[in-house]
């Protein structure tokens, strides 16, 4: 039977199987093109010998002259190869239930996925512990390369940029890391994946009796009867802030209790530290997230709003916005969260936010063709309307179009919203009654 994603994170590291897992390739990008010529792996269940697996694999492409200055694979060294959809059985059987460790792990897992995705196969659901990472959050190495690492670490690589040897040093990298690092513990597999996210949530429903105990008792029976809480929470910096929290769950990480839990106050799942909670009640059913609650805005920035772009995380705390102002998105089409994100890596300055401490009142985006900046999406939460927080959006968008040198700034604005229409002739647009709007779509949700 193969063991839950969550029990295989709670293993201790030397009960846990480990997968090792490196492949070499034809070029830099499966979105290019570019394809697996060589896969190696190395499973290691505890206590049992490694079970190791290499095959040359047919790309079904030549090897670019940068991809052959790494790792030497010609074309006669391809020759007879199996083609990928004849190998991934065994791939498969190598990797799931297993723990996956590689170093550099999107290189190598993002050609194995759209080697997967070639073959209409899905992707094993398997946690990563990425070496490089690990180095990264342990070590301060010069350069974090496979063979750099394992010369630090005085390990002698037998050859790099082979798989089988890559694999055979990665997996004595980690265990050298492993042995520095916790020389006085015994860590879990979620220790060496690195973030509280890569634990797994215990739901309130499920929790025992060892579960409650680990919060202070008047806590767990509030939990118990109403999640929603009201908190002083105190951050890393020893900032305190007053939030809603919905709680869900619990994350037991080995040396701290978390709570997991939406807060209520900026729409988005949080994980709060458990001894950071100095004070905490209930909160009575309809007092929940009201307006008295809310944040007030206040005048200036200074004293309380704050435009600034977002972060990536923050990038789906937009479909919550709109829902919440009332503005028609395709969640499916050009305002999907996959399809924003995109955006955003081309436009980071332009998804321009207002905050109020940690809540998103409002949004706009900032954009620009070349020949003229546009501003699109503007929203602002109900509660915080009439307070400045539109135009504020407006003014932080043209100055950055106008950083960009655009001399013309546009907005479309659908005929009904005479709201929007009243806000953008203060703000100094004028209407074009001569142009009429087309567009072209691909579907329906586009």
């Amino acid at each position: 039977m193969i063991a839950p994603i969550s029990d295989l994170r709670l293993s201790l590291l030397s009960e846990a199987t480990l997968t090792f897992v490196d492949v070499e390739t034809t070029g830099l990008s499966p979105a290019e093109g570019d394809r697996v010529c060589e896969i190696a792996l190395i499973r290691q269940e505890p206590g049992q010998k490694p079970n190791r697996y290499s095959s040359f694999v047919d790309p079904g492409r030549g090897i670019s002259p940068g991809a052959f200055a790494v790792n030497k694979i010609t074309v006669d060294m391809l020759a007879g190869a199996p083609q990928f959809q004849e190998v991934i059985d065994q791939v498969y059987e190598m990797m799931v239930g297993s723990v996956l460790v590689a170093h550099n792990a999107p290189f190598d897992l993002g050609f194995l996925r759209a080697e997967y995705a070639l073959c209409g196969r899905e992707f094993p659901d398997c946690p990563v512990i990425d070496t490089v990472q690990f180095a990264r959050r342990h070590f301060n190495f010069v350069s974090n390369r496979l063979g750099s690492v394992a010369r630090a670490l005085h390990i002698t690589p037998s050859r790099l940029h082979r798989a089988m040897a890559d694999c055979r040093t990665t997996q004595r990298v980690l265990d050298a890391m492993v042995r520095e690092v916790y020389a006085d513990a015994v860590p879990t597999i979620a220790h060496l994946l690195g973030s509280i996210e890569d634990f797994p949530v215990i739901p309130v429903t499920d929790w025992t009796e060892a579960e409650k105990g680990a919060l202070p008792p008047s806590m767990a029976d509030m939990i118990l009867r109403n999640p929603v809480l009201s908190i002083t929470y105190v951050s890393a910096e020893g900032r305190r802030t007053h939030r809603q929290i919905r709680v869900y769950g619990l994350i037991p990480t080995g040396r701290n209790t978390y709570l997991a839990a939406h807060c209520l106050m900026c729409h988005e799942d949080r994980q709060f530290r458990l001894d950071r909670i100095i004070d905490w009640e209930p909160v009575a059913s309809g007092r929940q997230e009201t307006a008295a609650t809310v944040p007030k805005l206040q005048d200036s920035e200074s004293d309380g709003i704050m435009v600034r772009p977002l972060r990536r995380r923050e990038i789906r705390l937009l479909h919550a916005l709109w829902d919440t102002a009332g503005l028609h998105y395709r969640p499916n089409g050009r305002d999907s969260v996959q399809y924003l994100r995109r955006e955003w890596s081309e436009n980071k300055l332009g998804f321009l936010g207002a905050f109020v401490g940690e809540v998103l009142a409002g949004f706009v985006l900032a954009s620009s063709d070349g020949r003229r900046g546009w501003i699109n999406r503007l929203a602002v939460d109900p509660r915080y309307r009439h307070r400045g927080v539109a135009q504020r959006l407006i003014e932080v968008g043209e100055t950055e179009l106008r950083r960009r040198g655009m001399l013309v700034i546009g907005a479309l604005i659908d005929t009904e919203n005479a709201a929007s229409r009243e806000l953008f002739a203060k703000c100094g647009y004028h209407f074009h009654d001569g142009i009429v709007y087309y567009s072209k779509r691909d579907s329906v949700d586009a």
